[in-house]
């Protein structure tokens, strides 16, 4: 029976990426902001992830992504940790049967689960307490730039998970 091998580089970068965009870029310390517009770093690395991982794996480092965001922000009811379990459950479901899994594949997925996680972030919190031209605003200046943002921003990531993954299957073979 062959011994199962183990990448723990590929580990121990994976868990570097996910806890620098979670502490360092997250909320404190540097900030990646370009006229106001601040990229979800944290969905710019998970989305790749959870293309070229399976569900179970995706979905557990979606919860656990998604409790530490809730756990350094004020007022989120556990938003982040739901809306990330269902956000990467969906992004590796669709990723392994709708998505083709390149590039551009990849960003547009990416785009459009950002869009839903502020979407869904806008009915919760923001929506109720605003006028319409607010709500626009916010859609506008806010959400729209981000996602897009967030979504470019996923490409170095694409390219590092893709290599990994071919890495992980030629020491399989």
């Amino acid at each position: 029976m062959p011994k199962k091998q183990r990448h723990w580089g590929i580990f121990a970068l994976t868990f570097f990426m996910f806890f620098l965009s979670l502490t360092l870029f997250g909320g404190s310390g540097i900030s990646l902001a370009v006229s106001g517009v601040a990229p979800v770093l944290v969905l710019s690395i998970l989305f790749p992830f959870c293309a070229f991982n399976d569900v179970t794996m995706s979905a557990v480092v979606g919860f656990l992504c998604g409790a530490m965001l809730d756990g350094t922000s004020a007022n989120t009811y556990c938003f982040n940790t739901v809306a990330l379990l269902v956000l990467t459950v969906t992004a590796s479901l669709l990723a392994h049967s709708v998505f083709n899994r390149n590039l551009k594949a990849s960003v547009i997925l990416c785009l459009l689960l950002t869009i839903i996680y502020f979407i869904f972030n806008w009915l919760l919190f923001i929506a109720f307490s605003l006028n319409s031209s607010g709500n626009l605003k916010y859609f506008l200046q806010l959400a729209l730039p981000s996602s897009l943002y967030t979504a470019v921003l996923s490409t170095p990531f694409y390219f590092i998970f893709k290599a990994f993954k071919e890495k992980i299957e030629k020491d399989k073979n």
